[in-house]
């Protein structure tokens, strides 16, 4: 009799348990991570990202992403980093997206015929655009015109309008 006791209360608490992490679990699906694909973007011509939330509200989550890039045609390898503000209606999945980020640039000198000049650059990027941030799939679509504030051979201060599309995975 005492062991029908105790398997009824262990299985009620089970039960209860579990009916309160699936709750739990349906009532917040946000995903904080995400790994995507940028074209163009702060990565330059293409780049592999990773996004994890820092800070998520109601109404807005703070984001840090970090990446690896470059231009295939051209040796330039590429570090792009950001920081942004995602703001939306709570529950939604679609946020208006603003911030900050850079790219760490290295390549050789492709004009002339010469490949003997290494290039070393950094871009600040301000960033506005469109996330989308669903159960799986991620998306971004962002305007982000690069600033060259130091850099071997390039002229300081100059501006480059940019924008870049990102597809990919949460999780």
């Amino acid at each position: 009799m005492k062991t029908l006791k105790f398997i009824i209360v262990v299985s009620i608490m089970l039960l209860i348990s579990g009916g309160l992490h699936a709750e739990e679990s349906t009532k917040d699906q946000f995903k904080k991570n995400a790994v995507y694909v940028d074209l163009l973007g702060n990565g330059l011509l293409l780049s592999i990202n990773y996004s994890r939330v820092i800070v998520k509200k109601d109404r807005f989550f703070l984001s840090g992403q970090l990446g690896i890039g470059g231009e295939l045609s051209v040796p330039m390898f590429a570090v792009p980093h950001q920081v942004t503000l995602n703001i939306g209606k709570p529950g939604k999945k679609s946020y208006f997206e603003v911030g900050v980020g850079g790219t760490f640039a290295h390549g050789t000198d492709w004009r002339n015929g010469r490949n003997d000049v290494h290039l070393f650059s950094y871009m600040l990027s301000p960033i506005a655009g469109y996330r989308f941030q669903g159960r799986r799939f991620f998306f971004r679509a962002y305007l982000s015109p690069l600033i060259q504030i130091a850099g071997y051979t390039y002229n300081r201060w100059a501006v480059t309008p940019y924008g870049g599309i990102s597809l990919g995975v949460a999780f």
